[in-house]
């Protein structure tokens, strides 16, 4: 008698827990499906066609080196007006 009783409590103690678990595991499942949405969602968001800049999947662009380009020469300059025969005493006039 007393191992009966006790056998039942035994089965109804892992009946609540089994219960407990199932019930644990659904919240859980819940979470993780949650969470794997967002993952989903951010995925898309980040590597999504609209977040490309340009369209033609992965290619690699290749690029030019940018090209150093020269000033335009001035038809003048300060040397060339310093050097100017009219204007070379007025410039730098010649201390005594």
């Amino acid at each position: 008698m007393r191992a009966t009783k006790r056998e039942q409590r035994h089965q109804q103690e892992l009946r609540e827990l089994k219960d407990q678990a199932a019930q644990s595991e659904t919240v859980l499942r819940a979470e993780l499906e949650v969470a794997q949405a967002k993952v989903r969602d951010l995925q898309k968001r980040l590597f999504g066609r609209k977040s490309e800049s340009r369209s033609g999947g992965n290619e690699l662009v290749q690029t030019q080196a940018p090209v150093a380009r020269r000033r335009p020469r001035k038809e003048w300059d300060i040397r060339t007006l310093c050097n100017a025969p009219e204007l070379k005493g007025l410039i730098h006039p010649k201390r005594p």
